[in-house]
């Protein structure tokens, strides 16, 4: 592989979508996915048993069902090759990340979908899993998102969500994708968003007996922006600290947005002082 050297643009990362998007069971993350437009040709990755009627009746989205971790193996090099030719999704999205799959390749364990979420959750030096298993698992999962990252494509990823820990009114770990702690490193790290997806009501001025709002509507809303209490990163300066009812749409300027000056910082005047001086040494 030869070095390449030169300004941002000329990488094609720059101009492609690395996205991840978490949220509660049922908050609306693959109607989000399904919101990508026609022009776009979309390849779903979902494990077995996960709802896929956001889906339905749109030529542009194909699927794929993950059964084991060599089905994700497999997966890419059907879209390595289909991109190597000139082809295939221009979009990849991860209708939620395998973690559980990611298991039972290292362990050797038959967890069934859901199972991973307290496998994740618990002390990784209780028995049967050890803190080695933890340790790979990370770095499988890990590999597996560099992997991806390196396609020319958009890559979109859904994730379950892990609460707050808060002992004694106080924020220990905020709340955010549920992995790992070695992956959800690298998620933080390389995904330029990583937004929050959660329902709120609105016009609930009257209540019924139970509390529920007689005339209250529900719409989404996705956080991209500093909070206390849930991670989140992305070009709030372009976007808006969160978006009401996200789509793809309204997430596609964010790779155009021009990077965020601070303190007044000038590229032209740095420019002008040779303190920039494009890719010569």
């Amino acid at each position: 592989m030869t070095l390449q050297i030169g300004p941002a643009e000329e990488f094609i990362e720059s101009a492609l979508a690395r996205w991840g998007i978490y949220g509660r069971n049922g908050v609306g993350k693959s109607t989000l996915m399904a919101s990508i437009p026609d022009t776009e040709k979309l390849l779903v990755l979902v494990e077995e048993g996960q709802n896929i009627r956001p889906y339905k009746t749109a030529n542009h989205i194909k699927m794929a069902t993950l059964h084991t971790w060599d089905d994700v193996i497999e997966a890419y090099q059907v879209v390595l090759k289909a991109k190597s030719l000139g082809g295939g999704p221009t979009v990849v999205g991860f209708d939620g990340w395998p973690a559980r799959l990611i298991i039972n390749k290292v362990t050797g364990a038959h967890l069934e979908p859901g199972d991973e979420r307290e496998w994740l959750k618990k002390p990784p030096d209780t028995y049967p899993d050890s803190w080695e298993q933890w340790d790979d698992v990370a770095a499988l999962s890990n590999w597996g998102l560099l992997a991806w990252f390196r396609l020319p494509v958009h890559l979109v990823i859904t994730f379950d969500e892990d609460d707050p820990k808060v002992e004694k009114g106080e924020v220990i770990r905020r709340g955010g994708p549920l992995l790992p702690k070695q992956p959800l490193r690298g998620v933080k790290k390389h995904l330029e968003l990583v937004g929050r997806l959660f329902a709120e009501t609105v016009n609930n001025s009257l209540q019924l007996d139970s509390g529920i709002p007689d005339n209250a509507t529900e719409r989404r809303r996705l956080l991209l922006g500093e909070n206390e209490f849930w991670f989140a990163k992305g070009p709030v300066h372009a976007l808006g600290y969160s978006i009401v009812n996200p789509s793809w749409n309204k997430l596609l300027p964010s790779l155009t947005a021009e990077p965020l000056h601070i303190n007044g910082y000038n590229k032209e005047k740095e420019n002008e002082r040779g303190v920039l001086s494009g890719t010569s040494f």
